[in-house]
């Protein structure tokens, strides 16, 4: 896992696994590479 992962991880939990895969579905570009990232606990 990289840090950024862990850190997405220690704040918004494991759900970030499922949101991962759908950004991998639908080709976004994100983590390092993406334009932004936005993490909203209430989501």
């Amino acid at each position: 896992r990289t840090t950024l992962l862990m850190l997405v991880d220690a704040f918004i939990g494991p759900r970030w696994r499922s949101l991962y895969e759908v950004a991998i579905q639908e080709k976004y570009r994100m983590l390092s590479f993406g334009d932004a990232m936005l993490l909203d606990r209430s989501l």
